[in-house]
């Protein structure tokens, strides 16, 4: 009996495992252990097919398996590109970050932070709403200027960080404006004052907030 017992636990077992291979993903099995070519191969089609997520999964695959490959480095740059035309900055930034961490000294350096200066300018959907952000970002741009001055990228850079002033100088202008009207002329004062520091173009007209969006933006009623 107690044989009888063992035989139909060891066929069950049997069961269960062959139950759990067939269920197991084909992808891991399918995709072990491939050249570095045909993980690269692989992010080119994902992307063609915008499927973004499995395109970070094998530039995962990629990057785990061929540490060294020379294919790592310009799947970054594209995925951080793709991530950016995506509106994506999040994973941009990803990308950008790891790019900078790992090829410090790469020919795409000063390419790749500028891509970075792009998708924080890009990100910022509501500048009344993001002062910190807006702040950071200037003083990122004005680093990128001073640490690649002959990059081909310096005109934008230098047109990003004019757009970026006006903006500082039109917020400070608002909210100096804003503690006019509640009676709070030392506050008043105050963004004023930063105003006026903030940008040294005062020869430019402000942009006009659309109508739906002044109560959000503005602080109209």
């Amino acid at each position: 009996m107690r044989d009888i017992l063992n035989i139909g636990l060891n066929l069950f077992l049997v069961g269960v495992v062959s139950l759990m291979l067939g269920c197991a993903p084909k992808y891991d099995l399918e995709n072990y252990n491939k050249p570095a070519v045909y993980w690269y191969d692989k992010i080119l089609k994902d992307i063609s097919k915008t499927y973004l997520d499995d395109a970070d999964d094998s530039f995962i695959s990629l990057r785990s398996e061929h540490s060294r490959s020379l294919y790592i480095e310009p799947a970054m740059i594209l995925l951080l590109k793709m991530h950016m035309n995506k509106d994506q900055y999040k994973m941009a930034n990803y990308y950008a970050d790891e790019y900078i961490m790992t090829y410090p000294l790469g020919d795409s350096i000063d390419y790749v932070r500028f891509l970075k200066l792009k998708a924080g300018y890009n990100s910022m959907l509501h500048r009344y709403r993001q002062q910190s952000k807006l702040d950071e970002t200037v003083m990122a741009v004005e680093q990128f200027v001073k640490e690649y001055p002959d990059t081909i990228y310096i005109h934008l850079a230098n047109d990003m960080h004019t757009r970026l002033k006006m903006s500082q100088h039109q917020f400070n202008l608002s909210v100096s404006e804003l503690y006019g009207r509640i009676g709070k002329p030392k506050a008043e004062k105050f963004y004023k004052k930063k105003a006026e520091n903030s940008s040294d173009n005062k020869d430019y007209k402000e942009a006009k907030t659309p109508w739906y969006m002044m109560l959000f933006e503005e602080g109209h009623f």
